[in-house]
């Protein structure tokens, strides 16, 4: 049986951002956003992608559902501050479980005397996201370059999300 390096890791079929649905209040779906620069990898359709030699790719972990976002924290928004932005790495296990949820350096947040309770607030609501786990997908080059999937294997992924807590007290949050 031949190895397969892994040669290059590519999120293929991100998620579905067709969805228009209202979602109730307190509750979204997250976007996948182009905000990230210029030299991140950007998600692929793998239809396009050509293949010259075995390799696998990363199939990002999709939501189940609609996911409950963040509650602004009370005290922070008597406070009446301006609008917060915080990022937090999430690690999601093979069976698409939230196991560990983490600050961020992708972003840098705001300064304020409330940060831990906001990244309480993120954390507290990511933790209770399910998702089709990522998947670790094995690609073999046909005749003509496109990819043929030999085999996928779920895996443990890891998502950076970014929520806006706007000083109307509503909450955002966008895949980066």
């Amino acid at each position: 049986m031949r190895s397969r390096p892994l040669l290059a890791i590519i999120a293929v079929a991100v998620c579905d951002t067709s969805c228009r649905h209202a979602p109730p209040a307190g509750h979204t779906s997250y976007a996948v956003v182009d905000d990230v620069g210029p030299l991140a990898r950007r998600p692929v359709d793998a239809s396009t992608l050509k293949v010259v030699e075995d390799m696998s790719v990363i199939v990002s972990p999709k939501p189940l559902e609609t996911v409950p976002m963040p509650v602004y924290p009370p005290e922070a928004l008597k406070a009446q501050l301006q609008d917060v932005r915080i990022a937090v790495t999430v690690t999601i296990d093979a069976q698409g479980r939230v196991v560990d949820v983490a600050r961020s350096i992708t972003s840098i947040p705001y300064t304020t005397a409330f940060q831990d309770e906001f990244f309480a607030a993120a954390a507290a609501a990511v933790r209770k996201w399910r998702f089709e786990p990522g998947r670790l997908a094995h690609l073999e080059p046909q005749a003509d370059g496109r990819p043929l999937v030999t085999g996928t294997e779920p895996t443990s992924t890891k998502l950076t999300i970014a929520f806006t807590f706007s000083t109307s007290g509503t909450v955002t949050g966008e895949k980066m």
